[in-house]
C-alpha cells in the first residue's frame, strides 16, 4: 500500500492510508525521505487507526526496527525538517537568531 506520512518523529508516524489496519499489524515499510530520497527500510506496528472517509484512513505506527545506516539518515532527516519549522515559527513570530 502507498502512503502519505505525517507527523513523522524519531519514534513512529501518521500514514495517510487508502485501506484500514488492524492495530498490531506489522508493517514492512520502504520510506523515502523527501522528493528525490533514497528509500529507507523500517519495520514498525500499527498503534490505532480512525476513518477519515470510505477511502480514507489516519494511521499511527510505532518504528519497531530499523538498521543501523538507515536510522541515521531518516533521524538526520526529521531533525532538519523539525529545525525548518523551528526557523519558520521563529521569523513568523518576529523572533530574531
Amino acid at each position: 500500500i502507498e502512503a502519505l506520512t505525517s507527523d513523522v518523529s524519531i519514534g513512529g508516524f501518521r500514514l495517510m492510508t487508502p485501506a484500514p489496519l488492524e492495530s498490531g499489524t506489522k508493517l514492512d515499510l520502504e520510506i523515502q525521505l523527501g522528493e528525490e530520497g533514497i528509500p529507507i527500510h523500517a519495520e514498525a506496528e500499527v498503534m490505532w487507526q480512525s476513518k477519515n472517509s470510505n477511502v480514507s484512513y489516519e494511521t499511527g505506527v510505532q518504528i519497531t526496527h530499523m538498521p543501523d545506516k538507515d536510522k541515521s539518515q531518516f533521524m538526520s532527516f526529521v531533525f532538519d525538517q523539525m529545525s525548518k519549522i523551528v526557523g519558520n515559527h521563529a521569523i513568523a513570530s518576529g523572533e530574531k537568531n
